[in-house]
């Protein structure tokens, strides 16, 4: 079924049609004389100002009398801008009338006054033909076809919302004045009068309507006034005044009116200019201004204002009313180069329409010539209705054919919107995000081919573009908003942003098309679902890769904790182990001595290698319970190892903590299993060897390292001991190398202990420990 924008266009273009081939048929049949005629203002006469070889009138006569009767001004003139009041408007079609009748009779005299000299001549009338056409006036036919067709091609575009409908009554008023002045002026004398005063009565009625109507358009342009969304019905008011004022017939009450409102018109487009603030919409009112400044410009200068100083023209509006067509046009250019009325793309499609309706002219044309050489004047059924049932019966067949054939010329194929995202998915199946981006520009450019397309992302040069974006998601339309046509250069027109969990991700930058500057709706559209699509496979790129990094993540931890698992058990096996044999071996010798001394010694040994057992029981129970350790925990515990070790001894105690770890930080299992290996050895050390009176640890978590250091005021070491040689110290630096630290041995004045190890880099302490292996001072 035939949709509205469709119906009105097709129903419009039979009018049209129509229009134009009565028109033609009427100028064609008209009744010719050879010559072109002036009015002589002095003499009261119309004279004769050319003549053509075969007419028996020769340029200077004046017309007085047509076949009996005496003309005056109204008989033999064809334009209605002379006509001052109601009453002489009536006479003039009544004479228009007279002459007609005396015109068609195959021989008719004249009085004509030459030289002088009243004579009669007779003259033997003749069809014009096609003669019109050498005719200035024509310039109105052409400016008539070209402003039907931008209304029409406009109205395709909006439909029936208040612009569109608004723009296709003022272009079809305003196509009316072209037409139906035309012809009436490009007849010699008079032609049917039947059609000679509903012609002029059109023309008299659409002159005011279509200033109206533009003065209507003016107040949606670029957006509807306020005081009309509020007050709907003041339109409707407003036509109907200009109906009533229309259909009175006084004529100097009507171009009264029809000045009004072109001057309305105006200052309604020059305030929509100064009042609107977005860069966009003040492109647009400019052009539309410069299409009023063209369009009335010219006729003002040449007319009204000597009307208003003289009292009368300087000539006839024949050359400056032509210039009304470059309203319509520079609004078509606004349409086109700025979106005016949105409005994406204002000649895509119509270049069919177009080259349709000139075709088919051309047919109307050549029946039109072929069926009046057979049929007589009087016949106007044949003359314009069987051509034009013609070119209307082709009309649909002719406009898709060509359509057909300049899609394909062109390559303007229109890829659906579900082809564009197929073609984009085949490309990003299995992509990383950033190849998804680079697949995204790639299905963009192919789809629409693009002047210039520019990508900024995270990560890269383009922050600065992704913050001016900050909130925005979907397409943006860059010339409409400030904010961004003041930022990019105006190559720029659309915006695709990419949003992830964290913001924009990336903005793709689209230049023109080819052909035009701006997206149409349906590009839009395609652009919108195709963004969406990007962004899913973009944000399912973005969790496989973090998911990927936590299983991997994941993996490295439990393989940690099974090292961990496995060195702690080694850890065991060697130490409870071998204390065990040591007890076994002893009690064994115990068992088979008989000396009590022996016996009494090997006991004692026994007895002390017990508590190490349970010491390193002990320990190995706390590493075990380290899963849920802070180091809080693990200085504590510190703490309550040095006083139960120490001041049994007499030796004095006290440990020191200065920095944070920061963050949720926590020790490992081997960590803390070896960090308590090495101070219990290094307390141990104290106890047995330094005769010390005072012990102070220190904890600091200081730029990123947990370093604890023990010191006495013990003996001191000797050098072979500070090198590492003996008492445990070979075993101690062997734990720091496995946490990733480095253990250090100074002597003096006592002995300090110090292991220094990563917070959270174990690598760095890798390489600390690769390039200090030796660190002793």
């Amino acid at each position: 079924m035939m949709n509205f924008n469709k119906s009105v266009t097709l129903g419009l273009t039979c009018g049209f049609l129509l229009l134009i081939a009565l028109s033609l048929h009427l100028l064609y049949n008209s009744p010719s004389l050879g010559i072109a005629l002036e009015w002589d203002l002095a003499s009261g006469e119309h004279k004769v100002a050319s003549s053509k070889p075969w007419s028996r009138l020769k340029a200077g006569d004046s017309i007085t009398g047509v076949g009996g009767l005496r003309v005056g001004f109204l008989h033999l003139q064809t334009d209605n801008i002379y006509i001052r009041t109601r009453d002489e408007l009536l006479s003039w079609f009544d004479a228009k009338r007279e002459i007609f009748e005396k015109l068609s009779q195959p021989h008719v005299s004249l009085l004509v006054l030459r030289d002088g000299q009243e004579r009669e001549i007779l003259v033997s009338p003749r069809k014009a033909g096609f003669s019109f056409l050498s005719n200035l006036v024509f310039i109105h036919l052409i400016a008539g076809i070209v402003v039907f067709l931008i209304g029409i091609i406009v109205f395709n575009k909006i439909g029936r919302r208040k612009q569109g409908l608004v723009f296709l009554v003022m272009s079809c008023l305003i196509m009316l004045i072209f037409i139906t002045n035309a012809t009436s002026l490009m007849s010699e004398i008079v032609y049917e009068p039947t059609c000679f005063k509903l012609f002029n009565i059109v023309n008299i009625f659409s002159l005011p309507l279509g200033s109206a109507a533009l003065f209507h358009l003016t107040l949606l342009l670029p957006r509807k006034r306020r005081f009309l969304e509020r007050f709907p019905a003041l339109a409707l008011l407003f036509y109907g005044i200009c109906i009533l004022i229309v259909a009175s017939l006084r004529i100097p009450v009507i171009n009264a009116l029809t000045a009004i409102l072109c001057a309305l018109s105006v200052a309604s487009v020059i305030c929509g200019f100064l009042v609107e603030k977005r860069p966009l919409e003040k492109q647009q009112m400019k052009w539309v201004l410069a299409g009023f400044l063209f369009g009335l410009g010219p006729w003002v200068l040449i007319n009204a204002i000597p009307m208003l100083v003289i009292g009368e023209r300087l000539t006839n509006d024949t050359v400056s009313a032509g210039f009304v067509v470059f309203i319509p046009l520079f609004m078509a250019f606004a349409i086109w180069k700025y979106r005016l009325m949105d409005i994406d793309t204002l000649f895509e499609g119509t270049f069919a329409y177009v080259t349709t309706i000139l075709l088919l002219s051309v047919v109307d044309f050549g029946f039109l010539g072929l069926l009046n050489n057979h049929f007589s004047a009087s016949q106007v059924i044949p003359g314009v209705f069987l051509p034009l049932l013609l070119v209307v019966s082709l009309y649909v067949v002719v406009r898709d054919r060509i359509r057909l054939f300049v899609r394909k010329v062109f390559r303007r194929i229109v890829l659906p919107e579900a082809d564009v995202i197929a073609s984009f998915s085949r490309r990003a199946k299995g992509l990383a995000p950033d190849g998804i981006l680079e697949a995204l520009a790639d299905a963009v450019q192919e789809a629409f081919h693009i002047k210039e397309l520019r990508v900024a992302r995270r990560g890269d040069t383009g922050e600065d573009v992704l913050k001016l974006f900050h909130g925005r998601t979907d397409v943006v339309n860059l010339w409409e908003e400030p904010q961004f046509s003041d930022f990019f250069p105006q190559r720029f027109f659309v915006a695709l942003v990419m949003t992830g969990g964290t913001g924009a991700e990336a903005v793709f930058l689209l230049g023109g098309l080819p052909g035009r500057r701006f997206y149409s709706r349906r590009d839009l559209a395609v652009l919108k679902a195709l963004l969406a699509q990007a962004t899913a496979f973009h944000e399912n790129a973005l969790l496989y890769d973090e998911n990927f990094r936590q299983r991997n993540a994941r993996l490295i931890e439990e393989q940690r904790h099974a090292d961990e698992k496995e060195a702690i058990f080694k850890d065991l096996h060697d130490g409870i182990g071998g204390i065990s044999a040591n007890i076994h071996l002893l009690a064994e010798l115990a068992l088979n001595s008989s000396s009590p001394a022996d016996m009494k010694k090997a006991l004692s040994t026994i007895s002390g290698l017990s508590q190490e057992g349970i010491s390193e029981i002990n320990t190995f129970l706390q590493s075990l319970d380290s899963e849920d350790a802070t180091y809080e925990t693990l200085t504590a515990e510190l703490q309550h190892t040095g006083n139960s070790m120490l001041v049994p001894h007499r030796i004095d105690f006290r440990l020191e903590r200065s920095g944070n770890p920061g963050g949720d930080a926590r020790p490992g299992r081997l960590f803390s299993l070896n960090v308590t290996r090495i101070y219990k050895e290094a307390l141990t050390n104290v106890i047995k060897h330094a005769k010390a009176r005072s012990v102070v640890v220190r904890v600091d978590f200081s730029v990123g390292f947990f370093t604890l250091s023990i010191r006495d005021d013990g003996t001191g070491l000797s050098e072979g001991m500070t090198k590492g040689q003996g008492r445990g110290i070979d075993n101690m630096k062997k734990r720091a190398k496995n946490i990733g630290g480095v253990l250090s041995i100074s002597a003096g004045k006592g002995a300090c202990v110090e292991l220094r190890v990563p917070l959270s880099c174990p690598e760095a302490g890798r390489a600390l420990q690769n390039g200090n292996a030796a660190a002793v001072s």
